[in-house]
């Protein structure tokens, strides 16, 4: 899933100040679903580059806007049984193994990790995404940021099905995620976030000018981050 990048300018680091002082917000989509496992690395690894670009003097802030895409959307309500969808994916049990332990080597690497063992249903996201359209509405971005890592968590590390109401609440409820509110918002908006037509996840999309798919190192990031604000400088002159 690595993509044709373009030739990015250097980016630089506290220990060369000559890089130009940069005003414009840096935005970033970052299109996903929550059943992808290469959307937590590759949120890993974007929270460790905007971590780092925003410490150096001069960056401009961050703002990251996350774009909701459910892969499977026909899915049953109930969700799936895990094992017997990824091994109908993929064709075997062997196939599964060795996919399941690339994911495990890139999430190791990225400072997190996932245990599919603890994976019984392959949901249907529908209501998670809700629960996130929702999250975005009435949370600050700081909020939403830990709404989503918990979501991600909590699917992929405690194997949560994100697919029923009571687990999803289970985890809104510790980020500020009133059950009563979100219930009545569900059923008087009948909400579902605009579907983001995009062929893979992750995409992540910098101030709508470069694009990058797969979970990217942080480098490669930061590039792209340095390109695009870059970019913007040279616009406004």
């Amino acid at each position: 899933m690595t993509p044709t990048l373009p030739k990015f300018p250097t980016w630089r680091s506290p220990s060369h100040p000559e890089k130009p002082h940069m005003t414009h917000a840096l935005h970033i989509d970052f299109y996903l679903d929550l059943v992808c496992p290469w959307c937590l690395i590759g949120k890993r690894q974007l929270d460790r580059a905007v971590a780092e670009f925003t410490n150096v003097p001069g960056n401009p802030a961050v703002q990251v806007h996350w774009r909701s895409v459910q892969l499977f959307p026909d899915l049953p309500v109930e969700g799936l049984d895990f094992e017997a969808f990824y091994r109908q994916r993929l064709g075997s049990i062997d196939a599964v193994h060795a996919r399941q332990a690339q994911v495990r080597a890139a999430a190791r690497r990225a400072g997190t990790e996932v245990h599919f063992e603890r994976i019984r249903r392959f949901p249907n996201t529908r209501l998670a995404h809700q629960m996130l359209a929702y999250g975005t509405e009435k949370l600050s971005p700081e909020m939403l940021n830990a709404l989503l890592d918990a979501l991600l968590e909590g699917y992929f590390q405690q194997g949560a099905d994100l697919g029923d109401e009571d687990s999803l609440l289970a985890i809104g409820s510790r980020h500020e995620i009133d059950p009563a509110a979100w219930r009545a918002w569900l059923d008087h908006e009948h909400r579902f976030p605009e579907q983001n037509r995009v062929s893979s996840v992750p995409l992540l999309v910098f101030n709508r000018q470069i694009s990058l798919r797969g979970a990217q190192p942080q480098g490669v990031l930061l590039e792209a981050m340095g390109e695009a604000c870059e970019a913007a400088a040279a616009s406004t002159i």
